[in-house]
């Protein structure tokens, strides 16, 4: 990632512990040539940015989102990682959309990789991931019986022509009924808000009324909906949006 950093996982040799202050006291580590202030430091599924490295054993950090927030103390053993991740852009998301969870480096062969996909983004940098649907329906399964007296037919469902045993909405799905009553289900729109098994029940109006009984089909799994945009550190210190692109994985080189 030329002008950005070099990748999103650098080498994390050893174990630390954390103390409340933000001494961070490591067992075979190299902080003094793995790392360097301004890295983010990772443990225990929490981001911390380091601010001093004394020796290969010995560090400082702050949390990475909230210098000064409460930091609690990690017992020694503990895993960590390494990234660089840039401290301006962060502090710049004047509506906290941007933390160090959701920014990460991509570089050019990852870039390359996205844009074969046709969901790339337009150039190397630093990305920052948000979800802007979760709860879409992945799959259909457990499908109502076939019943005699449906009509035969295709059917389109609009979300009002339906009705779900949580909060799921959205949706549109295509029913074929064949001529024994069979019904099989096409997920047209994956909507939002649905849960794995989620119960969908049609009503036989929906379904030509013929005067069979009310389908129902179950979700067979949720997926969510992620939008990369690429970032950029203006000298201002404000963050800029280059582009972006959704459902995009980014493989890790």
């Amino acid at each position: 990632m030329s002008g950005w950093g070099v990748k999103d996982d650098k080498t994390s040799t050893g174990t630390i512990a954390l103390s409340t202050a933000g001494a961070v006291t490591g067992t075979g580590t190299a902080f003094t040539t793995e790392a360097a202030v301004g890295d983010i430091l990772t443990a225990n599924s929490i981001d911390f940015r380091i601010t001093a490295i004394a020796s290969n054993t010995a560090a400082t950090v702050v949390d990475a989102d909230t210098p000064g927030a409460a930091i609690v103390a990690i017992s020694a053993g503990e895993n960590f990682t390494l990234s660089e991740k840039p401290a301006g852009i962060i502090k710049a998301s004047s509506g906290g959309t941007l933390t160090s969870e959701t920014v990460f480096g991509v570089d050019e062969t990852e870039q390359a990789a996205a844009r074969g996909d046709n969901k790339g983004i337009a150039q190397s940098g630093w990305v920052a991931v948000k979800t802007v649907a979760s709860g879409r329906i992945a799959a259909i399964d457990t499908v109502g019986a076939a019943d005699g007296s449906r009509a035969e037919g295709t059917y389109i469902l609009d979300p009002s022509m339906y009705s779900t045993a949580s909060s799921g909405d959205g949706a549109r799905f295509q029913i074929d009924v064949a001529s024994n009553g069979a019904a099989t289900v096409t997920v047209l729109n994956p909507g939002s808000g649905f849960a794995d098994n989620e119960v969908v029940t049609v009503a036989d109006a929906q379904l030509g009324g013929g005067g069979g009984a009310a389908l129902t089909f179950a979700v067979d799994g949720i997926t969510s909906r992620k939008q990369y945009e690429t970032l950029v550190a203006l000298a201002d210190g404000s963050a800029s949006t280059m582009s972006d692109a959704e459902d995009t994985e980014f493989p890790d080189s």
